[in-house]
């Protein structure tokens, strides 16, 4: 990880120099793109428990244009605090819930996911999925460390109640921060930073993987079916109305009212908590 800090930084100083000859707008597009690769890889690294000495070292090298050799040496440091780097972790694997509930709960809401959006998500948590699982290995947790960590009632739990109350735009918010193009290229940089400093999938403890995505994805459609069923039930005992009639009307009024077909343009019928709209907002790509 440090390689790559200091060829990044390296890079940057030679292009902080001007364009050479080439487009104004294409220096400016790499400028912009490796200060944001080496925010990311610094935050990375920093993830992974390298020393902020060390990432210090690397940065003041690469901004004297010096690329990696493989025969740096590094100061001697204190260890780095575990319990923060575990808390942060902890905090991405909620982020997997975070994502497949919104998901699920905009599909259920809004109804099925154009192509190139679903794709893009897909690809985002395929990229979220594989950054927890490699610094999960960096940090080589133990069974102990993340036991519950995987399936986390609690969690889910939280994640549901507050999807449950948000307005349609705030939903749709969220969703939005899951799908821009932007957020899936950094999720990129990130995991192609990690694969660079040699983290591979292949060498992981069973222990130290996340449920598949996919499994994640049906975790939070079953979790959503039971969450709404749960809610309607307590509404079935105290109006005395038929069973599945109450379930229905539950989860009409959990996804905000009857789905309509916002991924399409369509509009959604505004800020529909409960069902009740108050603003016709239609539902964009995120990037346009």
């Amino acid at each position: 990880m440090l390689k790559v800090i200091q060829n990044v930084t390296a890079d940057l100083a030679l292009l902080a120099d001007g364009p050479s000859g080439g487009e104004l707008r294409m220096w400016r597009n790499n400028l912009r793109g490796l200060s944001v690769a080496s925010q990311l890889v610094e935050e990375q690294a920093r993830a992974i428990g390298v020393p902020g000495t060390w990432i210090a070292v690397a940065k003041n090298a690469g901004n004297t244009g010096t690329r990696w050799t493989g025969g740096e040496s590094m100061p001697l440091v204190a260890a780095v605090d575990r319990e923060p780097l575990l808390a942060q972790l902890r905090e991405q694997v909620v982020l997997l819930y975070d994502m497949t509930v919104t998901h699920t709960v905009c599909v259920d809401r809004f109804g099925a996911v154009p192509g190139d959006l679903a794709e893009r998500f897909r690809e985002h948590l395929r990229l979220q999925w594989s950054r927890v699982a490699m610094v999960a290995i960096a940090l080589e947790v133990t069974e102990t460390e993340v036991a519950g960590w995987w399936f986390d009632a609690d969690a889910w739990r939280s994640v549901l109640a507050s999807t449950r109350e948000q307005a349609a735009s705030q939903l749709l918010k969220r969703w939005r921060t899951h799908t821009k193009t932007t957020a899936v290229s950094d999720a990129n940089v990130r995991v192609e930073a990690l694969s660079m400093a040699g983290i591979s999938l292949g060498d992981a403890a069973t222990h130290q993987l996340p449920p598949r995505p996919s499994e994640l994805i049906k975790a939070a459609e079953t979790a959503w079916r039971s969450s709404a069923a749960t809610s309607a039930t307590g509404i079935a005992s105290d109006l005395g109305t038929d069973g599945d009639s109450a379930i229905s009307d539950a989860v009409d009024a959990a996804l905000g009212g009857s789905a309509n077909r916002a991924w399409q343009g369509e509009a959604i019928g505004g800020d529909t908590t409960h069902g009740t709209a108050t603003q016709a907002s239609p539902m964009p790509d995120p990037d346009s």
